[in-house]
């Protein structure tokens, strides 16, 4: 199994209450940082999460080593996606680019605190049990 269904359930559970947060701070959001397209964003963090975790967990299974190499490597590689994202839109939207950035970086910090949390959990708990 690539992942286990808690990760999944607790990834969609998360995603939910950043859409449900993001729901009731909309209205009060300067005009400036509100996005219209904030959903698309949230999936794009969920899918980029969701495969940073398979990654991490294949690299894991197989040793110390790997999954430090594929850390630092897929790490690396998202935060270049990102950059290119980042200014990929600012050059071809520059009318929405502020209220994009604003938006991105929220979820970047969401997501990342959450994907750390549960890497976390999971490689200590394994280590305490052998």
């Amino acid at each position: 199994m690539l992942t286990d269904s808690r990760f999944n359930s607790k990834l969609l559970l998360f995603s939910g209450f950043i859409a449900l947060g993001y729901y009731f701070i909309n209205p009060v959001l300067p005009d400036k940082f509100r996005f219209e397209m904030v959903w698309g964003l949230q999936l794009f963090m969920m899918l980029v999460t969701f495969l940073f975790h398979v990654g991490l967990m294949r690299a894991g299974a197989k040793s110390d080593a790997a999954f430090i190499r594929f850390f630092m490597g897929a790490t690396g590689i998202k935060l270049f996606l990102f950059m290119v994202v980042l200014i990929g839109y600012a050059l071809f939207n520059k009318a929405t680019a502020v209220s994009f950035i604003a938006n991105f970086f929220i979820l970047y910090l969401l997501y990342t605190v959450f994907e750390v949390a549960m890497v976390y959990k999971k490689f200590s708990s394994q280590r305490k049990a052998s």
